[in-house]
């Protein structure tokens, strides 16, 4: 779905928080990385609040708090 929907934070996010879960944490930062990257150059815009603190949890490890 998210090669479908490439700018589709949502689909984004829970990948990202699929691939920590099963111990991918590099693949769930590229993930990120790419995002972030069109939607600064196709829209010109920061990823929103859910996309950053599923990318902020996962440079903690994992952990949310």
């Amino acid at each position: 779905m998210v090669g479908e929907h490439p700018l589709a934070e949502s689909l984004t996010t829970a990948l990202m928080l699929a691939l920590q879960a099963v111990g991918r944490p590099g693949e769930a930062l590229t993930s990120y990385q790419r995002i972030r990257r069109r939607l600064v150059d196709e829209l010109g815009l920061d990823p929103g609040p859910q996309l950053r603190a599923a990318h902020q949890a996962i440079l903690r490890g994992g952990r949310t708090g």
